[in-house]
């Protein structure tokens, strides 16, 4: 829609330009598929105009104004000799990022801690799904895990926070933070039915420092945050925390847990390179 409207994306604005030229692209979009960065300004694309109409006529006709039934019904063919001759390069992405992460975090190991036995590998750079089951799954397999050195992996993409009803007003959170959550639930659960032979954690980090619409750019936490704590207060934390994933309140819980200490805040980053998710364990 944005493409059928837009008198720069969908290859306009190369058109635009004389002679060659190239553009320089930073990715938010899982799988860097070009076309669809900021609805791909330099990318070539057939015309989207019938398709938007169509989508407009089923849905909502009644109530899209005049102007924009206007300029989706006028025909606007493009002429081949207006084709531009542009080079699209992809400069910075959620891959290269934890590319260079990966390697940042073996550089410290190797500078700061040569003693420490650390594996450091990267998972997957195109991963989605739901956030709530993704922490749960993050859980279950770090519990399994039974490396004698520290195991690192590192997941990179965008999840999605579900809403089985609409959201409340005192609903407040984001994709990491509600990972991070269902993490750590699972941790005390797995505390209460069966201890586990591993130490895990996790880190949850939304690159351009916004997680959803709040001032956190994600979460940690880990078995240290169970330490000393009595089968009843087990039990107390996990009512909160199963209380503030159902009423989709995570940023209100890692506000208050630990003195707020387990939440990130780095404040706004003003790029998008979607988020991080670094899973540690190792075999107690």
């Amino acid at each position: 829609m944005r493409i059928a409207l837009s008198r720069l994306k969908g290859g306009k604005l190369a058109r635009l330009v004389k002679g060659k030229s190239i553009s320089l692209i930073i990715s938010d979009i899982v799988g860097d598929p070009v076309e669809f960065i900021a609805s791909g300004p330099t990318i070539p694309q057939e015309s989207s105009k019938e398709k938007a109409l169509g989508i407009l006529k089923k849905r909502c006709w009644s109530v899209v104004p005049e102007n924009v039934k206007e300029v989706l019904s006028k025909n606007s063919e493009i002429k081949e000799e207006n084709i531009p001759d542009v080079q699209n390069v992809i400069v910075l992405s959620n891959k290269i990022l934890v590319e260079l992460l990966v390697k940042k975090i073996k550089e410290i190991q190797q500078e700061q801690f040569p003693e420490l036995q650390l594996k450091c590998e990267i998972t997957s750079t195109n991963f989605e799904g739901d956030a709530t089951e993704t922490g749960r799954r993050f859980a279950e397999e770090s519990f399994k895990e039974s490396s004698p050195i520290w195991l690192v992996k590192i997941f990179a993409g965008e999840t999605t926070v579900n809403f089985e009803s609409p959201p409340s007003e005192s609903s407040k959170g984001g994709r990491n933070q509600e990972l991070a959550l269902a993490f750590f639930d699972s941790l005390i659960d797995h505390q209460l039915k069966l201890p586990s032979s591993s130490f895990s954690g996790i880190t949850c980090i939304g690159t351009d420092g916004q997680d959803g619409p709040t001032d956190a750019a994600g979460a940690y936490c880990s078995d240290d945050d169970l330490i000393g704590l009595s089968e009843q207060e087990l039990k107390t934390l996990k009512k909160r925390t199963s209380s503030d994933l159902n009423s989709k309140t995570s940023y209100n819980f890692w506000n208050s847990f630990n003195s707020g200490k387990n939440h990130i805040k780095f404040g706004k980053t003003g790029h998008n390179l979607m988020d991080i998710y670094a899973v540690f364990s190792i075999k107690k």
